[in-house]
């Protein structure tokens, strides 16, 4: 097999290679999410935080994989599918931040007294990335 022929056929497979990518990470995330569950080690804030981001992120891996499984229908439920998908992708990535938020600064209050505005400051404005979100779609 030559070098063009090979690479005819990753370029073929490349969608499906990245859809197999990605559910692989979603099953990586739900393994976390099963480890994050048994530990107790943790604060339970710091647990919760790092659940949350797990579970988010394998719902940001799911949300993906269906807009790039939908994409080019050419139909209404094709059509709503992408939509759905791409909205949800963009809102876990801020229901992400929020959460790493509260996990970094569970360990910045380990070591000192965090200021408490930096943490707000943070969340109002995923809150508002949330809502500019919502508006737009």
């Amino acid at each position: 097999m030559n070098k063009n022929n090979t690479l005819g056929f990753v370029m073929g497979v490349r969608e499906e290679i990245q859809i197999f990518v990605l559910a692989l990470i979603a099953v990586i995330n739900l393994i976390t999410v099963f480890f994050s569950v048994l530990i107790d080690y943790q604060s339970k804030l710091r647990k919760r935080s790092m659940i949350i981001i797990e579970i988010t992120t394998f719902g940001l891996m799911m949300a993906d994989i269906l807009a790039r499984s939908f994409d080019g229908f050419n139909s209404v439920s094709g059509f709503l599918i992408v939509r759905i998908s791409n909205f949800l992708t963009y809102l876990f990535i801020y229901v992400e931040l929020i959460s790493l938020n509260s996990y970094v600064h569970t360990f910045i209050d380990m070591k000192q007294k965090a200021d408490r505005h930096e943490k707000k400051m943070l969340n109002i404005i995923s809150y508002i990335g949330i809502l500019m979100l919502v508006i737009s779609q």
